[in-house]
């Protein structure tokens, strides 16, 4: 079963809308990991975290922290500016820094350490999830299906096509081609009555993972697409080698 595209998933996991019967989805065809991923996602979705602006004054307060943090090099102290931290201002009386024992201040050296990571691997966490909800939820992706030739018969992918006003946003979604022999290399081309024009390489060496590939030409004018194989060093015109091919235009 081909993943169902990212508009479907994303009226699926709005509790507000309700999904048009042909867009149903066949959860029993899901495997218990899959079934397990899913509710795993709905749940940080329901999440009202997800959802909240960052405080305003979080990249204040991480920078506060980083700067006052300071080893002495005589007797390893560390010296911290509760006043940006009030959290922690409880752990040292009399509100400032003072001495500790070289092992004491050590080990809290690394619990303020551990703690600004935590903070800045949240901050970075709720960025990536609101850029993912962006591009789940863009109403101007479109997806279109590629096929295998005889050169790869089982392979396929998926092309998430978004117009952007400096061009068109290419995402390819490959499955089952393998990585590209050394010296040689994938190449994804856009062909029409207008000509045709390359619009990126990849190797696919480090997994199947979606590619990026970007156009500056409509696909108006280039509505055909395919992937070759290249080797390096030879001129990068299209090969004979055609691996995936398809039409980006509504059937």
């Amino acid at each position: 079963m081909r993943s169902p595209s990212h508009d479907v998933w994303a009226l699926h996991l709005d509790p507000e809308v309700e999904v048009p019967p042909d867009l149903e989805l066949d959860l029993g065809a899901l495997d218990a990991d899959e079934r397990s991923g899913l509710d795993r996602l709905a749940g940080v979705l329901a999440a009202e975290a997800v959802w909240s602006d960052p405080p305003a004054d979080l990249r204040a307060r991480v920078l506060a922290g980083v700067a006052a943090e300071a080893t002495e090099r005589d007797d390893q102290r560390v010296v911290i500016d509760t006043g940006a931290w009030p959290g922690v201002a409880g752990a040292w009386s009399g509100g400032g820094a003072r001495d500790r024992s070289r092992s004491r201040t050590r080990a809290e050296g690394r619990w303020f350490g551990s703690a600004l990571v935590a903070v800045a691997a949240a901050a970075v966490a709720i960025v990536a999830m609101v850029a993912w909800t962006h591009v789940v939820n863009a109403a101007d992706v479109t997806t279109y299906d590629v096929a295998g030739t005889e050169l790869v018969p089982a392979a396929s992918a998926a092309v998430d096509v978004e117009e952007t006003g400096s061009g068109v946003a290419l995402t390819l979604r490959p499955f089952g081609l393998p990585p590209a022999a050394p010296g040689e290399y994938y190449a994804g081309w856009l062909m029409g009555d207008a000509g045709m024009v390359g619009v990126g390489s990849f190797h696919l060496r480090d997994g199947p993972e979606p590619v990026e590939l970007w156009s500056g030409v409509e696909l108006e004018g280039h509505p055909r697409f395919m992937v070759t194989v290249q080797v390096e060093g030879e001129p990068p015109t299209p090969s004979d080698q055609v691996v995936l091919r398809g039409a980006l235009v509504a059937p």
